[in-house]
């Protein structure tokens, strides 16, 4: 193959893939008012806008992450002592 035939060929393919990129490249209505409502100031912080599930989501994490904190203190004190004779 030469230069040119593939220099050809690989400006076809980027012309393609900019075809699919343009149709995509628009934001819809439902994303621009959600972008305004998270860019509100408000004084909720941005992981909690949206609502109930966000601050179920965070709880549940907080709640996981302290118990695994919990749990590598507890082993390693555990690993520490030694067994009990």
């Amino acid at each position: 193959m030469s230069a040119t035939l593939i220099g050809r060929v690989l400006q076809k393919g980027s012309r393609e893939a900019l075809k699919g990129a343009r149709a995509y490249s628009k934001p819809t209505e439902a994303i621009l008012r959600k972008n305004t409502a998270y860019q509100e100031d408000n004084g909720v912080p941005v992981y909690l806008k949206s609502g109930f599930g966000d601050k179920a989501l965070f709880i549940v994490t907080a709640t996981l992450i302290g118990m695994g904190v919990i749990q590598s203190y507890y082993t390693l004190i555990s690993m520490a002592m030694g067994k009990k004779k």
